[in-house]
């Protein structure tokens, strides 16, 4: 395992409205596991979409609207 500097990873735009820095990746190493920041602009959300794996958002500063299925939550800072 090595140690990983997360300031040193490069924040870089996904879609309009959306930075992501990917802490630890593929890209720097990590077989099974991701694990990233993203900063997200008002009214700007990730389209649709479903993973074979569990996922885990947990919301920094501000709120973030998620549906599961017909579930639908807004979490605020400090929720995941």
């Amino acid at each position: 395992m090595k140690s990983i500097a997360h300031g040193d990873q490069q924040r870089e735009q996904w879609r309009a409205g959306v930075e992501t820095r990917m802490l630890v990746s593929a890209s720097n190493g990590a077989a099974q596991l991701c694990i990233f920041e993203q900063w997200v602009e008002p009214t700007v959300g990730a389209p649709t979409h479903w993973h074979s794996v569990e996922e885990v958002l947990t919301v920094v500063a501000g709120m973030a609207e998620v549906w599961i299925d017909d579930q639908h939550s807004v979490l605020t800072s400090g929720q995941s």
